[in-house]
């Protein structure tokens, strides 16, 4: 009760490093809630995945949400955030999630599969290298 579910993901293409990144937020009674998907530039996976978690995450505090179930399927995303991984550390990304993370609210974080985040991973496979900054969806796209 209470709880609301966040997924994010990240791609990179291979041949040119273009990143897109994609969260979405959902309950157990309504389903979709909020949906965010942005084209970032080039960067690696690992910085796309955490440029997902923190759009995600930051999105669903300033909608005052604060009971989260976060999930990744990205394994080193999961350990970052649980201070379990060292990875990309003094990155001011990672310590702006980090902050963010410390804020007076529940996160849950868990690692999932790959197959577990199709609607995540689907979405933004769809808007990877395409010419738009940003885009919300208030409802599942189609």
């Amino acid at each position: 009760m209470g709880w609301i579910k966040d997924n994010s993901d990240g791609v990179v293409r291979s041949f040119d490093s273009w990143a897109a990144v994609r969260g979405v937020i959902c309950d157990a009674y309504v389903g979709w809630i909020y949906g965010r998907t942005r084209s970032i530039g080039r960067c690696s996976v690992l910085t796309a995945e955490l440029w997902a978690t923190h759009d995600i995450l930051l999105a669903a505090w300033d909608m005052i949400f604060r009971q989260v179930l976060f999930e990744t399927d990205n394994s080193e995303v999961s350990l970052i955030l649980q201070g379990r991984s060292v990875a990309l550390g003094g990155c001011s990304l990672v310590d702006y999630i980090l902050l963010l993370l410390a804020r007076p609210w529940s996160i849950c974080i868990c690692h999932i599969l790959h197959s577990q985040n199709l609607v995540a991973d689907r979405v933004v496979a769809n808007c990877r290298g395409s010419s738009f900054v940003s885009m919300t969806f208030d409802s599942v796209p189609v």
